[in-house]
């Protein structure tokens, strides 16, 4: 019996995982390159599933600082360190 309980409780986490593994994240940044190194230039961009981004206000701060920010301002280009 101890078996089987243990072995439903492994079972349970895979079937709430395969009725939600579809859905999309609602906001992201998408960084190009992925993996960027010391001193290169970095394209960042806003991509949304739900909400309309060309027709909102966005703000792009970096270390707390304004670097950009305008009607549908989806895309930024930043330089590592």
């Amino acid at each position: 019996m101890k078996r089987l309980a243990v072995f439903a409780l492994f079972l349970i986490p895979a079937f709430a995982h395969a009725q939600f593994g579809g859905v999309a994240e609602p906001l992201q940044m998408v960084f190009s390159p992925e993996r960027p190194g010391a001193f290169q230039t970095v394209a960042v961009t806003l991509e949304s599933s739900l909400a309309e981004l060309s027709a909102a206000e966005i703000i792009w701060l970096v270390n707390d600082a304004v670097v950009a920010q305008g009607m549908g301002k989806t895309r930024i280009s930043i330089r590592t360190l």
